[in-house]
């Protein structure tokens, strides 16, 4: 089995994912960037306790607020 046949069964991202990538676009228009990067992504996300698996990326060595001070930080500086 190839990597095409896996994917040929996927038709769409599931509805929290959906809504995450349309946060991330509007976090990234209220930054002033017409480009949604991963950061804008990560941040929308962190922001969602319920889907956000912080305890488990913590057990991993994870610092959520350290990424999370970082990202903001990354996107402010994109902010033209």
């Amino acid at each position: 089995m190839t990597n095409e046949d896996n994917t040929s069964e996927i038709s769409a991202p599931n509805p929290e994912l959906q809504h995450l990538f349309q946060a991330a676009v509007e976090l990234a228009a209220a930054a002033g960037t017409r480009l949604v990067g991963p950061e804008h992504l990560l941040l929308v996300w962190h922001n969602r306790p319920t889907t956000f698996p912080a305890n488990q990326l913590r057990a991993m060595g994870f610092d959520p607020v350290a990424v999370l001070d970082h990202l903001t930080t990354a996107v402010s500086d994109m902010t033209p």
